[in-house]
Order: C-alpha cells, then sequence, then structure tokens
C-alpha cells in the first residue's frame, strides 16, 4: 500500500501555475520583450549582412556568417510578427476573420523555431571550420571551399525543414474556418488532429537529441581551439629570441580570437538551453504540452525559451564588433561616430571582463 502511494507520489508533479501567472508571463516575453529586442537584431543583422556581403564571398567563413545574418533576420522578423498576434489589442477581439494567436502560431512560431535551429547549426558549423582552420591551416583551403560551405548550409536547412514541420506537412496542425455562434462570425483558426499529440513527441525527441549533439560539438571544438591556440601561441614565443615581440603580439591575438570563441559558445549555449530542456521535458513529462495536463507550465517555460533565443540572435554584432579588426574598420565606414563610440565603450569592458577571466 505504501509503495503504491510512493509510486503515485513520484510520478505526479506540483507544477500548477495559474492562468493570470501564465498570461503574464507571456505578455512579457512574448508581446514586450521579445518584439523590442527584435527590433534591435533586425538592424544589426542588416548591419552584419551588409558587412560581410560588402567582405566578399569568396571566402567560405564570410558565406557562413551572412548566412547566419540572414537566418537570424528572418527569425526576428517572424518573432515580431508572433509577438503582434499575441498581443490582447488583437487576441481579445472578436470582429476579425481570424484568431490572431491561432494564425501566427502557425504562420509565425514555427517558422521562427525553424530558423533558430538552423542559427544553432550553423554557429556549430562556423565552430567547426574555426577549430579546422587552427588545427590543419595547411589543409583548410582545399577541404572547406565556398561551394562546399554553400553546400553544408543548404543540407543544414533542408534538414531544418524536416526536423521542424512534420506536425505540419503530416496534417496534425492545421487552419481552417471554424463558426462562433456566440458572436455570429466565421474565423479562421487553429485546429489539430488525434495524431497530433503522437507525432509532436517524436518530433521534440528528434529535437532533443538534434540539440545537445550540438552543443557536445560545440563545447569539444571549443575545448580543441584553445588548446590549439594556446600550444600554437607558446611554440612561437619560444621557436625565435629575434621574434620575440612579433610573437606575443601573435599570442596576444591568439588568445583573443579564443577567449571570443569561448564567449560565442557561451552566449549560444546559455540561449538555447532553455529549448533543449523544454524539448528533454516534452519526451519525458507526460502532458508537457499544448492543450496538455501541464498547459500552463509548458507556455511559461516556452515563453522564456522564446525570448533568451532572440537575445542570442540579436547579440552578434557586439560580438563581431570585438573579435574582428577588419569588421571594426568597415563598421566605422558604415554607421555614424556615435554608434562606434558607444561599441568601443562596449569592447573596453569586454576586454576588463576577459582580464579577470
Amino acid at each position: 500500500m505504501d509503495s503504491g502511494n510512493s509510486s503515485q507520489t513520484t510520478n505526479e508533479y506540483d507544477l500548477d501555475i495559474s492562468d493570470e501567472v501564465t498570461e503574464l508571463v507571456r505578455l512579457i516575453c512574448y508581446v514586450i520583450i521579445s518584439p523590442i529586442v527584435s527590433v534591435l537584431g533586425i538592424l544589426t543583422n542588416m548591419v552584419n549582412s551588409w558587412i560581410y556581403y560588402k567582405h566578399g564571398l569568396s571566402e567560405s567563413v564570410n558565406i557562413s556568417f551572412l548566412t547566419l545574418a540572414f537566418t537570424d533576420l528572418a527569425g526576428l522578423i517572424c518573432c515580431i510578427w508572433y509577438g503582434i498576434g499575441m498581443s490582447p489589442l488583437l487576441a481579445t477581439r472578436t470582429d476579425l476573420s481570424f484568431d490572431s494567436m491561432d494564425v501566427t502560431y502557425i504562420t509565425g512560431a514555427f517558422p521562427r523555431v525553424f530558423f533558430t535551429k538552423v542559427t544553432c547549426w550553423i554557429t556549430v558549423y562556423i565552430s567547426l571550420e574555426r577549430c579546422f582552420c587552427i588545427v590543419a591551416p595547411l589543409h583548410v583551403r582545399t577541404m572547406i571551399t565556398p561551394k562546399r560551405t554553400i553546400f553544408i548550409l543548404t543540407v543544414l536547412y533542408a534538414a531544418g525543414a524536416i526536423v521542424n514541420f512534420p506536425v505540419l506537412y503530416l496534417g496534425g496542425l492545421f487552419l481552417f474556418w471554424k463558426t462562433d455562434f456566440l458572436h455570429n462570425r466565421t474565423f479562421l483558426g487553429l485546429g489539430y488532429r488525434d495524431d497530433y499529440f503522437s507525432v509532436n513527441s517524436v518530433t521534440t525527441s528528434v529535437n532533443a537529441i538534434t540539440f545537445l549533439t550540438s552543443f557536445i560539438v560545440i563545447v569539444v571544438t571549443t575545448i580543441a581551439l584553445t588548446v590549439a591556440l594556446q600550444r600554437k601561441s607558446k611554440w612561437r614565443q619560444n621557436s625565435s629570441k629575434s621574434t620575440v615581440k612579433d610573437a606575443r603580439n601573435l599570442s596576444k591575438r591568439d588568445t583573443t580570437l579564443s577567449k571570443t570563441i569561448v564567449l560565442l559558445s557561451a552566449v549560444l549555449i546559455v540561449s538555447y538551453l532553455p529549448y533543449t530542456t523544454n524539448c528533454v521535458l516534452m519526451s519525458r513529462l507526460d502532458g508537457f504540452q499544448l492543450y496538455g495536463k501541464y498547459n500552463n507550465f509548458f507556455i511559461v517555460m516556452w515563453s522564456f525559451s522564446w525570448m533568451f533565443e532572440t537575445l542570442n540572435s540579436t547579440t552578434s554584432l557586439f560580438i563581431y564588433y570585438n573579435m574582428s579588426t577588419k569588421y571594426k574598420e568597415t563598421f566605422k565606414h558604415l554607421v555614424p561616430s556615435f554608434c562606434c563610440s558607444v561599441l568601443e565603450v562596449w569592447k573596453r569592458h569586454c576586454q576588463s571582463l576577459f582580464k579577470q577571466l
């Protein structure tokens, strides 16, 4: 008898969240913070796109950064669109021919999640490419070419579409015309089939596996890159006394690059950790899904995940400005001096933080 009660206790979770708290969190994350941050992110990624286009597409790394900027830009536009649909100003209206929350969930939230997946995978590819540049510099130009980079990025986009949209192209979720007898209107809303929950469970399990794999890869490559840079810097310092000063300068540049890549990886991992946590919960916690037993907890967790992913897509300009002298020079020719002054202050804060680390 006691064993049965213990089993029941371990299988039940006190994750009830009131509707009022859920709506407040959703309003803050989706409607207020994320759209505001997205506006800044759209501007920064437009600058990123223009700068890396000006740098030329003859180098594979420029193609990767340009694609990353376009991907973040598209995701942020979807973020704003979904925030508009979630706004109470539209969601509570009964004179519209569509349910704004349902329509933007399909046309805004799903594409947004797709673009954030591709952003993560492109970042992993860039880390692998940079690691390979340091570990095997003599072979990098023959192994990583612009054509191969374009092919790999295309494969990543295709894989993201396959992983992200099965509940849509299999008909699990769909839009259809509903009848509201209370307000005597017909409107476009969201519907789902009986197999939606089973298909969604498999999809989220795949998402969890892919993201955990991505995290492991980016951590391993970052560690390998850091170790390789440190070893090469020490070797250059000891290889020739006549070039000690140049070696120390190069070692300083290598160390700065290594810490910047660690920063890039840390921002990515922190930003996408809530997303991966939610994927794991959806695959392991029965009822953690839309319209499920823990529907409110599901909404709150995904609200925070959405906000963190938006922040990740917005910070790229500041990281590039700090890590690339060429980027900074091009940026100064492109934007007003006031913006450059702001970024210089931010850069000095980052450098002081790196010295403390």
